[in-house]
């Protein structure tokens, strides 16, 4: 379906974010990581698409790059009125840490 050109652009998010999640859940992080990065160039409305490519990133030791997503899913999960989860906090400041960033003071 994603690589028909009949598919309907808004349904290509989506799309991209179910092939992800397959990926992902077989641990085949290098597939699922620009599967989702797709999905959220596309449009994808899931709520939980932030947190997978964040957690992709640190399954692929790409610490900078999980430090530098996460800030932007907390203030997400705080815009949509959801409570953050403190272990989102943790993983932040973990993340930022091994990544060297000035972000872990």
């Amino acid at each position: 379906m994603l690589a028909n050109p009949s598919t309907p652009p808004a349904s290509i998010g989506e799309y991209a974010f179910e092939r992800a999640q397959i990926a992902y859940q077989t641990q085949k992080y290098q597939d699922a990581l620009p599967l989702f990065e797709r999905a959220k160039t596309a449009g994808s409305t899931n709520a939980m698409l932030g947190v997978y490519i964040v957690d992709t990133k640190i399954k692929l030791r790409d610490y900078a790059g999980a430090a530098a997503d996460m800030e932007p899913v907390i203030t997400q999960m705080k815009a949509a009125g959801r409570k953050v989860p403190e272990a989102f906090y943790q993983v932040a400041i973990e993340q930022a840490y091994r990544s060297k960033s000035p972000l872990a003071v």
